[in-house]
């Protein structure tokens, strides 16, 4: 797995989907994410998002009448190393601006949050804010892909089609970089998976 280049310091703007995925726990992504966390609690960084996040987020535990996620959710969004930003009307003018470059309403929000609060790292899962150009943003997705290419790279060239190749595609494993810099594998899924013909 990629990891996540976290500033040495300043605010980290996190998008709705982070925290869905830190509360739900949703992997790859809640591994991905625990150096933030770490960070945020130790005092490096201060995360922060939207208010508009707090809708985001609780809509479907409020539909579902999913109270222990919804307490979840709460909980995660007023702890003491998140801070909710209100949209206010020159955040509201930033985002009519940034509906121009494609972004729907919410994301411009977001991105217009991030923006007047200057911080120096937005984490998101929607590639969509890379069209901000002054928005220094990651994308999940864009680590475990680099992390995937690397792998069936190394494949490729290292093993024929066997059982390495079969627990990526059946997704059982995962490449994890050791503190050396090398990669190892290791298995996540214990359920048996199909045969692989050649």
């Amino acid at each position: 797995m990629g990891s996540l280049k976290i500033p040495a310091s300043g605010w980290v703007y996190i998008d709705a989907n982070i925290v869905i995925y830190a509360v739900e726990r949703i992997e790859p992504y809640s591994t991905l994410l625990t150096p933030l966390w770490q960070a945020a609690h130790e005092g490096q960084i201060s995360l922060i998002t939207s208010e508009l996040t707090w809708l985001e987020t609780l809509t479907k535990p409020l539909r579902d009448k999913n109270t222990r996620l919804e307490a979840l959710f709460r909980a995660f969004l007023t702890a003491a190393e998140m801070t909710l930003i209100p949209a206010t009307l020159p955040i509201w003018e930033q985002a009519a601006q940034l509906r121009g470059l494609g972004l729907k309403t919410p994301d411009a929000l977001h991105a217009a949050t991030a923006l007047a609060i200057r911080c120096n790292l937005l984490v998101t899962n929607d590639p969509i804010f890379q069209r901000v150009g002054a928005l220094p943003v990651t994308v999940l997705n864009t680590l475990l892909s680099d992390c995937n290419t690397f792998a069936k790279t190394l494949i490729r060239e290292t093993t024929p089609f066997g059982l390495l190749e079969s627990c990526l595609l059946w997704n059982i494993g995962q490449f994890v970089r050791t503190d050396t810099g090398d990669y190892s594998f290791r298995v996540t899924r214990t359920e048996p998976f199909p045969q692989v013909s050649n």
